[in-house]
């Protein structure tokens, strides 16, 4: 069995303002569905964007990898999602800096 995670920034952040969300993001999302062994983690993933693209946030699509490329996974979320605001997406080394890291986000602004 993989290490249970425990969320708690929904409920950090908004847990007084909107208590229902942060029970949903904490314990329903990354409770729930991510502590979920018959659920495989390309499902995962799917159920984490969905939720977030109805929640109308804006994606980018990022990865570590050390060695295949991003692909077509970003337009294959976007697709799937059906909706929301995507910018185009990034696959990182497994070895990537901070400092690079920092200057990718620094370019989306």
């Amino acid at each position: 069995m993989a290490e249970k995670i425990v969320q708690t920034a929904g409920r950090t952040q908004l847990g007084e303002f909107a208590p229902m969300f942060a029970h949903l993001n904490d314990d329903v999302l990354f409770g729930e569905v991510w502590n979920e062994e018959a659920i495989d983690v390309k499902t995962k993933c799917i159920i984490t964007v969905v939720s977030l693209m109805a929640s109308g946030i804006t994606v980018i699509p990022f990865c570590t990898s050390g060695g295949s490329g991003i692909g077509r996974s970003g337009p294959n979320m976007e697709a799937l999602a059906g909706s929301g605001t995507w910018l185009a997406g990034e696959r990182f080394s497994g070895s990537v800096s901070e400092a690079d890291l920092q200057s990718w986000i620094e370019g989306l602004k």
